[in-house]
């Protein structure tokens, strides 16, 4: 494990659980992608709860992902 490169991604629930921790943990995390998570309930006009299929079929998510570090004390 490299504690430089721990990732955080959720989607619906999860999404939201992965909004808390990031939150709550940000020094834990080189990035954190919730999906169809909630922070506040609103709607702004957005893709709606089914854009996790947009969001993990974005092609360039997975090496975006592995290309995040965050600096280690």
């Amino acid at each position: 494990m490299d504690p430089a490169r721990l990732l955080l991604t959720g989607l619906s629930q999860g999404g939201h659980g992965a909004w808390v921790l990031g939150a709550r943990h940000l020094e834990l995390w080189a990035a954190v992608v919730p999906v169809c998570g909630y922070a506040r309930a609103r709607h702004d006009g957005g893709v709606g709860h089914g854009c996790w299929e947009r969001a993990y079929g974005e092609m360039e998510l997975p090496a975006w992902l592995l290309a995040q570090r965050r600096p280690l004390p």
